[in-house]
Parts: C-alpha cells; structure tokens; sequence
C-alpha cells in the first residue's frame, strides 16, 4: 500500500499541538501503513522539529517544507480573524509547493484524530477538486447573511482531501490567491470563504464524522432545525477526527467539551510541558465528574451562569488543595519538631 500523504502548517509556537493531531493520526494507523508527513515550515526551531521527527515511527517519514517564497504573498492577504494568522493562506500553494503528489490530506493543527484515518485517504474525489466536511456552522451564518456571496453549503477547510493534479492542471492557487485580494465581497473567514466560493461544484461532501467541529458538541441552533439531525449526532457521539473549531482551544479551556480527548493525546506524545500537564491532571477529576459535568450541561460553557459555575470550581479546587499544601507543610513541621525533642 502507498504512504498517506499528509500536510500540516505550524509555526513554533503552535508546533506542540500540531505534533498532538500527528501523534493521534500515528497511534490510530493500522500497523502496515505508513504516512509521509509534509510540515509547511513557519520558522520552527531545529529544537521543536527534533521533538516532532521523534513522534514519527521509521517506517514513516516527516519533511519540513520550506514555504518561505509563498509568505511575501500573504503580505497582501487581510487577517480577518484575530485568532488565525495569514499562514492558513498557505493552503492555496500546497498542490505547488509539493508538486510530485497527486493527493494529500491536509488538516489543521488543532484537532485529534480518533480513528484509522485510511478510509478517509481511499474516498474518491470523483475529478473534483477536494473533499471535506460540510462547516453547518458557518452554512447556517452565511444563509442568514444574504449579502454575501456564500449562499450554499459550505464545507469546513480544516479537514480536506486535496486532488493535487487538478488543482494544478486548473491553476487554483492563481484563482484563490485573486479572490483572496477581493475578501471583503466573499465572506468572513480567512482562507474558508475563499476555498468555498472558488471550488463550488468541485467540492465531494465527506460524512460528518470525518470533521466533528464545536458545533456538533454544543447542538446549537445551526443543528437543531437541519433535516440530518441524526447524523450530526452521530458524528458528535462517534467522530473520528474532534476538531476545535472554536476561538477557545482545549490547551487554554479544559473546560470546554471533548478537551479530555486532546489531552488524551497531547499527555501520550512527550510533547506536554510537565507543569501544564501536571495542573490538568489535578484538575481533570473535578472538571469532568458527573455532578459539574451535569451542571455545565445545564447552563451552558458559554452562559454567564456557566462561567460563574467554572470561576467558582477553581476557587474551590484551589482551596481544596491549598488546604492540602498546608495540612502537609504543617504535618512535615510537627515531624521535624518531634525528631528534633527527642535529640
């Protein structure tokens, strides 16, 4: 069987958790195949790519491509979400940037792949340019915004199976990088509305499973009224890539639902710092009992209410354990003080 070929786009900075999702794709592969990982290289230090080759098993391979000649490029490019840096532009230039592939699966850097992602890489693209998940979150916000040019079903650009023939043979990046100039008359997004608008008609819908965004696990209103209800469930109850679609990340809100599966991952790849790992493990059984769990439900991760709850169960924890520091400090001095007397 051939490599699975697949692309990431980290910097630094964010190369920690981007070597969680390439940890979590290795561990769910079955034992005879194998993936060479291209790694769009946004100033890594030689140090954190030491730290991302050791994750990666021998009969697999991971190349750093250089991407600097395509950054000038973003230059020109409008940052219209502030969480997201221009370099997801560098979607546009993965066909030319690796021009001996005929395919790659390209996934972004926050997300945890849970299952054996080869079915995924045999869908077949059916001469179209790519296959993805529909994003039901951002389909639902450009319908209600009739003044953009969206107004059909959009697919989420976080998790797509790219035809690399195509997109050269048809000159995409040229085509994304003009609609790109002109962002404003497209949508808001970054990359997304673009990729969307541009390839429309080209796009192979994937199951929902394949891309299981936030607003799977929040069943807001983009969900609860669409006629596939059912398989939004599913894929909410049995995805096998949870992809943290949402401003806030697990690594910063362990809070925040399906965190447990990041962490799952992130602990088992030797990436996770030991102090933040060690703060997650003394929180973790109080975030996710039955009781706490129940009353986020309840009120919502996002409400005031929800927030005030979370607020309240830190200062608790915190009390909790500082009792605890203080009992032990306590019972080392009394140890210390008898060992001393009976000198």
């Amino acid at each position: 069987m051939q490599p699975i070929n697949i692309c990431f786009v980290t910097d630094d900075k964010y190369a920690p958790y981007t070597g969680a999702a390439m940890y979590s794709v290795i561990k769910n592969l079955s034992p005879q195949t194998s993936v060479n990982f291209y790694i769009f290289d946004n100033n890594i230090t030689e140090e954190t790519k030491g730290k991302l080759k050791a994750l990666v098993p021998a009969s697999s391979s991971i190349i750093f491509v250089n991407v600097s000649s395509k950054l000038a490029e973003l230059d020109k490019l409008q940052q219209t979400i502030p969480h997201i840096t221009k370099t997801s532009y560098l979607k546009f230039f993965i066909a030319d940037l690796l021009p001996k592939l005929d395919k790659i699966i390209y996934l972004d850097g926050d997300l945890i792949v849970t299952d054996d992602i080869t079915p995924l890489w045999n869908t077949h693209l059916e001469d179209k340019l790519l296959a993805a998940v529909e994003d039901v979150g951002y389909t639902y916000w450009c319908k209600h915004n009739p003044e953009l040019k969206l107004q059909f079903k959009c697919m989420n650009s976080g998790v797509m199976l790219i035809n690399c023939q195509k997109w050269r043979e048809t000159n995409l990046s040229a085509k994304l990088l003009a609609c790109a100039k002109e962002h404003d008359k497209v949508g808001f997004g970054q990359d997304q509305p673009v990729l969307n608008y541009v390839c429309r008609d080209q796009i192979v819908f994937l199951p929902f499973y394949w891309n299981a965004q936030d607003t799977f696990f929040r069943d807001e209103i983009e969900i609860v009224d669409r006629p596939d209800i059912d398989l939004c469930h599913e894929a909410k109850n049995f995805p096998k890539i949870v992809h943290y679609t949402y401003v806030k990340k697990p690594w910063n809100y362990p809070f925040m639902r399906k965190a447990d599966v990041f962490w799952e991952y992130y602990a088992e790849s030797g990436l996770c710092p030991n102090a933040m790992l060690t703060k997650y493990k003394n929180l973790r059984p109080l975030i996710f009992s039955p009781v706490v769990a129940a009353k986020l439900r309840e009120y919502e991760i996002n409400t005031i209410q929800g927030r005030a709850y979370k607020f309240l169960i830190v200062i608790a924890f915190l009390r909790v354990n500082s009792t605890r520091i203080l009992v032990l400090k306590n019972s080392v001095r009394i140890k210390e003080r008898t060992k001393h007397a009976s000198k």
